[in-house]
């Protein structure tokens, strides 16, 4: 999910490309364009009339070079041919080029007025979960080979955030209450927590109003083995909230722990410093925090067994203000690089430890 401060940002480690949706130079209007390039090359804007109000950006984990672009109304799947890199093994994506797929929103579930703003690929890259805020709780599942959706509405709980595991066996659920659902791919079932921990049967009214959840992020397989069943996810909340859902089981089992992870000294929770971004570094030992006062905060994460996070590092730009960054990780071996992306349209790569 986004807001409209924050950035719409996504990296594709595989392909060593970057996709912004382009903010308007008119104020308050919302991006219909999207840039996409390499470190080194001159950005192609990918436009089309069925592209407005982009929401989401999701680059396919797998196989072909595609980028799903959540808008008004649907998905816009962008192919983007590709051509042997003579400096690095693999392909890098050709600028100046694409072809667009349309994958409308199914009626059963969103209104052709609905902004998709959250996406999520399966690892494998044949599904692609579609989800909007804006409308009563639910999301599609897209099988982009054929392509038909497939509509799943669970409540009138607002769906803000999706995510895949990197098995592909569970995909994650956040709400606009706070709750989280896990769901079980196999046989589409599910359990819920509530943001105080407990399952859905447990939630009241927070005493601090709503506590949406508005991002997600698996621990990346390259973690070590202790956190692969292990992912944050974290809250807009007075003040921010990071949590871990710590798998008992290996998959299908929906058992979980819900266990708040601490930031560490330094008033990093204290009220009003919202976390407006969040990513996993590609090595899946740090975890990189956008918090409202402009700042990222790279962290070193720890398993022993819980989720701990120690600050490292923190950037800041004294030009951009209180401006909030959105963040994706990216790697290419052998450096690890962290992508920033600010309002102004600018990218930024830092290295990570």
């Amino acid at each position: 999910m986004v807001t409209d401060e924050t950035p719409i940002l996504a990296c594709s480690a595989a392909h060593r490309a970057v996709a912004l949706a382009l903010q308007p130079t008119e104020s308050g209007g919302a991006p219909s364009e999207v840039a996409v390039w390499l470190a080194a090359a001159q950005p192609s804007v990918l436009a089309h009339p069925l592209q407005v109000a982009v929401g989401a950006l999701a680059w396919r984990a797998a196989g072909l070079q595609e980028l799903a672009v959540g808008c008004l109304g649907g998905v816009a799947l962008w192919r983007l041919p590709a051509v042997v890199d003579p400096t690095r093994s693999g392909t890098a994506i050709v600028p100046g080029a694409g072809t667009l797929t349309w994958l409308p929103a199914p009626k059963a579930l969103l209104a052709q007025t609905a902004r998709v703003d959250a996406l999520a690929w399966h690892p494998h890259g044949h599904l692609l979960a579609a989800a909007s805020s804006s409308v009563a709780g639910g999301f599609c599942v897209y099988d982009v080979a054929r392509p038909e959706a497939t509509a799943i509405k669970v409540s009138s709980d607002p769906v803000t955030t999706l995510a895949w595991s990197p098995c592909g066996a569970y995909l994650l659920t956040g709400h606009g209450s706070g709750a989280l659902s896990l769901w079980e791919t196999g046989t589409w079932t599910h359990a819920q927590w509530s943001f105080q921990g407990g399952r859905r049967s447990e939630l009241g009214a927070s005493p601090g109003g709503p506590q949406r959840v508005v991002a997600a992020c698996w621990a990346p397989p390259s973690a070590p083995a202790p956190w692969r069943r292990a992912w944050p996810w974290r809250t807009r909340a007075r003040p921010a909230q990071l949590t871990a859902l710590h798998l008992v089981h290996e998959a299908p089992s929906l058992e979980a722990q819900m266990v708040p992870v601490s930031l560490g000294s330094g008033g990093l929770d204290r009220p009003g410093l919202a976390i407006a971004s969040m990513t996993w570094s590609a090595c899946g030992r740090f975890i990189a925090l956008g918090h409202a006062d402009g700042a990222v905060r790279l962290f070193a994460a720890s398993c022993r067994p819980l989720l701990s996070a120690v600050l490292v590092e923190t950037y800041r730009d004294e030009t951009q203000g209180r401006v909030p960054w959105a963040l994706a990780g990216a790697a290419t071996a052998p450096s690890k690089e962290l992508m920033l992306a600010r309002a102004s349209n600018d990218v930024l790569q830092l290295p990570v430890l």
